[in-house]
């Protein structure tokens, strides 16, 4: 089943120059897809225009077969949640627990199971010992990590990250992703649709989809993208560092390719 279709979808701000240009692509249930991008690449309008905040000029957009319009917006945003960039921007109660009630309430859910469910998620982002502190107390990446919480205690079928990790120090980057593999494996049919123009975030995903002045010029699974270096430097978009590793060190007849992560390169390399 598709979680995301995208027919032929074109925007223009001003009328005139395309933000996004006839862009097509579908998203499974379950996978996990990266766009990345350059800032003014089109991505976040792409995003945008998914979520319904901005109107199609041209072309379709269908989430869990619903063709997005104005009568479906709503009934779309039920099953979609999504991560933004700055962690500040997302916090309305007075403590996590206080923000992680607010979305359950606003679904009537029950007070005893609301307990319920935001000790499961908060448990599940490793959060459960911070639910009664401020968020302005919070780190970046704790921040971030609360924000999934919220999202996904609302049980969506689809969650986009929307540059999610751009404002965060290396090591709430690190945080942020470290969720992201886990809830791949741990819920099933969780549909991810990472906005980045980070090309190690990217790098986790199923697929990848690169987009350069609102078009689409490269799309497939991280190997398949990442055989296109001359591409992705034409576009000043670099290799993941793994993946350049494992390059310098094949011309020194190391062969790391099986290799998932830099401590599994090291203990091949010491073999």
């Amino acid at each position: 089943m598709k979680a995301l279709e995208v027919n032929n979808v074109s925007f223009s701000y001003d009328g005139k120059h395309d933000a996004v240009n006839q862009i097509s692509f579908d998203v499974l249930k379950g996978k996990h897809v990266s766009i990345i991008g350059h800032n003014g690449s089109g991505k976040s309008t792409l995003a945008k225009l998914i979520l319904g905040l901005l109107n199609l000029n041209h072309g379709e957009i269908k989430v869990f077969d619903e063709v997005l319009s104005e009568k479906s917006v709503q009934k779309i945003r039920q099953d979609v949640g999504i991560v933004f960039q700055n962690p500040d921007n997302q916090f309305i109660g007075a403590t996590l627990e206080d923000d992680l009630a607010f979305g359950l309430e606003n679904r009537q859910v029950p007070r005893e199971e609301m307990k319920q469910i935001i000790i499961e998620f908060a448990r599940k982002v490793g959060m459960e010992d911070f639910l009664n502190s401020e968020p302005a107390n919070l780190s970046g990446g704790q921040k971030q990590r609360a924000a999934i919480a919220g999202v996904l205690a609302m049980k969506p079928k689809l969650i986009i990250f929307d540059e999610a990790t751009s404002m965060l120090d290396p090591s709430g980057k690190k945080e942020v992703k470290k969720i992201l593999l886990e809830m791949k494996k741990e819920i099933k049919d969780l549909t991810l649709l990472t906005i980045t123009h980070d090309i190690e975030e990217a790098s986790l995903s199923d697929e990848i989809i690169v987009i350069h002045q609102g078009q689409i010029v490269l799309k497939g699974t991280p190997i398949e993208v990442f055989q296109h270096e001359d591409k992705l430097k034409e576009i000043d978009l670099d290799l993941p560092f793994l993946i350049k590793l494992k390059k310098a060190l094949a011309k020194r007849d190391f062969d790391v390719s099986d290799a998932n992560n830099l401590e599994e390169v090291a203990k091949k390399i010491c073999q």
